[in-house]
């Protein structure tokens, strides 16, 4: 028997080593042996190789995990079509420059998987497609690995009021007619910290509505505008010190650059949530942009100055001084991280072509060329365009026609390929770059030979089981995922009052039914292994999260109860310590033999 790690929820540490997790079955004629033994973490495909026969009592070891990394891909023609009919014969996919081999390929068009190849990954069931021809759209139902996970990102701190609500005129247009009941959509705004206006939901009406308050928020960039225009003015008077201009543009820089590490920090803590969730995740970051380097215009009007003005006094490292608010390796950060994660950025430059406009503030002293706007600009675009293009999605930029911008976004939802590889190696936790070229007969046949016209993430993480299931379990207690493969439930079988602090003992049983698992003939006696892992996480009332708990068991099966064990079931007793109130809980279990998982959440009331 194994004793598990205590799991609490709430930040709230229980030990209790008399602690035992106990077998139990709804066959009152069935006693099965829990074993200890070393869990592996690599599932067996049984597709790819037969189990091993052991001695009784030995444990099972031998697994293979056959993964597979799958590419989103998208081929536009010069207007910005999408190019259709393509076979996984007239790609290449490289990665850290080398080719490998496509294993996995299908084609989506109008939201239709149209084509697709079977992969090489033993066990795999046969893609659900449809013909070309009138795109059965009516017959087809969205896998779950296959739906569009939308999440709206309106950065309160980073956008001029009446360019947001612009702009949203637009969503809202953008919502109605390219956002269907087979998508999901969360609504998240940023003002200093990340807020959670609506939940992931398959209505988009709901987001749309929920637009309307927004626009009652102001915007943080107002205020970075007027201290903009102080500066330049205390810049251009010619009778202010040369030093003290400078120290003001420090000070300027400093500040845009501590607001940057919580803009980023909120980006990326949002990118990290959405881990675990199954299925294409685009999100739409809307901004009127975010500075690469803080203060760069204001270092060129202070550059300006000094060769005009402040000849003698002029200090000409003053780029170098700037560097030391450059914000690029920490948006590296957050691109690898939505590459790790499978999201694809889609940014929108609210503000226009003429968001950025120094001949509005009133100048005195000397004039400066129109340069410092130019930086300005470049300088807020270059960051979000750069997400964009490292995680394979589109940037508005420079214009007032959403419309056709967002048009054009609404084209990756609904067209694109998916090539899929096994890559030599499995769980390391490194980044790879990968890249998707068309074939040159391919290139001259649709005269494409840019790589322009072909677009996709840059780079994947190989993460380990480990990661994935608690990435899943933790996206499973935040956003509401539930997936059940294994068609396991929860029932809360009783609550203790302990009087430590007003805690709650409360214990849960997770039944998993027998037959939906994967079981392995072992030793010489007809007996049959049951390999799994449960991951337990819990979100208390006040918010606080629990720390996710991990714990693997086996079952053997002997030969003569396997017919009555497979209609059966095995309950497996979860003590948890809870505080009073409404509490998520959220289980998994992973079968370790075929690599079935669920993910199941439930509210408890505890102390009701």
């Amino acid at each position: 028997m194994r004793r598990p790690a205590p799991v609490f929820a709430g930040s709230v540490p229980y030990n209790r080593p008399s602690m035992i997790w106990t077998p139990s079955f709804r066959s009152p004629a069935l006693s099965f042996a829990l074993l200890a033994g070393c869990m592996l973490l690599a599932p067996l495909s049984l597709a790819a190789q037969e189990a091993p026969s052991r001695p009784p009592g030995a444990t099972f070891e031998d697994t293979v995990h056959v993964k597979v990394i799958n590419v989103q891909v998208f081929v536009r023609d010069r207007d910005g079509n999408p190019v259709t009919g393509l076979t996984k014969d007239d790609f290449v996919l490289l990665e850290e420059k080398r080719p490998v081999p496509v294993t996995n390929f299908y084609e989506v068009h109008e939201r239709v998987k149209v084509g697709a190849a079977a992969g090489l990954v033993p066990g795999e069931p046969e893609p659900h497609i449809i013909d070309r021809p009138g795109l059965a759209r009516r017959n087809y139902i969205v896998p779950e690995d296959e739906r569009l996970n939308l999440v709206i990102y309106v950065d309160h701190h980073n956008i001029r009021p009446q360019n947001r609500n612009r702009f949203f005129r637009y969503v809202r247009e953008f919502l109605r007619q390219h956002v269907t009941r087979d998508d999901r959509v969360m609504l998240l705004t940023f003002n200093r910290s990340v807020k959670v206006e609506r939940e992931f939901t398959s209505d988009p009406q709901l987001i749309a509505n929920a637009l309307y308050d927004l626009e009652k928020h102001t915007g943080g960039r107002t205020m970075w505008d007027s201290d903009r225009a102080d500066l330049i003015r205390d810049i251009g008077e010619e009778d202010r010190d040369y030093h003290f201009v400078q120290g003001r543009v420090r000070i300027y820089s400093q500040q845009i650059y501590n607001d940057m590490q919580f803009t980023l920090d909120g980006l990326k803590d949002s990118v990290v949530s959405l881990a675990g969730m199954p299925g294409r995740k685009a999100f739409l970051y809307v901004s009127d942009g975010l500075p690469m380097r803080a203060g760069a215009d204001m270092w060129d009007a202070l550059d300006q100055r000094g060769r005009s003005v402040d000849s003698i006094e002029y200090n000409q490292n003053f780029f170098l001084d700037s560097l030391q608010y450059d914000s690029s390796r920490r948006f590296t950060d957050l691109v690898n991280a939505a590459n790790a994660n499978e999201i694809s950025f889609y940014t929108v430059d609210a503000s226009g072509p003429m968001g950025i406009n120094s001949r509005d503030a009133s100048m005195q002293g000397m004039a400066f060329s129109s340069n410092i706007d130019s930086v300005a600009r470049e300088n807020v675009q270059s960051s979000i365009m750069y997400m964009a293009e490292e995680t394979g999605g589109q940037y508005i930029v420079n214009t007032n026609n959403f419309r056709d911008g967002l048009n054009r976004i609404a084209l990756d939802f609904a067209s694109y390929y998916s090539l899929g590889f096994q890559p030599g190696h499995a769980g390391t936790g490194r980044t790879y770059k990968i890249k998707v070229e068309l074939t040159k007969e391919a290139q001259e046949r649709l005269g494409l030979k840019r790589d322009r016209f072909v677009r996709h993430r840059l780079t994947y993480r190989d993460k380990s089981v480990d990661t994935e299931m608690t990435e899943g379990t933790l996206a499973a207690l935040k956003l509401g995922y539930e997936k059940n493969d294994l068609e396991i439930s929860l029932v809360k079988a009783d609550e203790i009052r302990r009087e430590e602090r007003g805690l709650y003992t409360v214990h849960v049983d997770v039944q998993v039914p027998i037959g939906e698992m994967t079981l392995v003939p072992v030793g010489t006696e007809g007996e049959h292994l049951l390999r799994a892992r449960i991951w337990v996480q819990a979100l208390a009332s006040n918010g606080d999260i629990s720390p996710p708990q991990v714990e693997p068991f086996e079952l053997t099966i002997p030969a003569g109860d396997l017919e009555r064990a497979m209609e059966s079931y095995y309950t497996y007793t979860l003590p948890l310590i809870m505080k009073e109130g409404d509490q998520r809980l959220t289980v998994a279990v992973r079968d370790e033999v075929a690599g079935a998982t669920s993910f199941v959440t439930r509210t408890l009331r505890v102390g009701a």
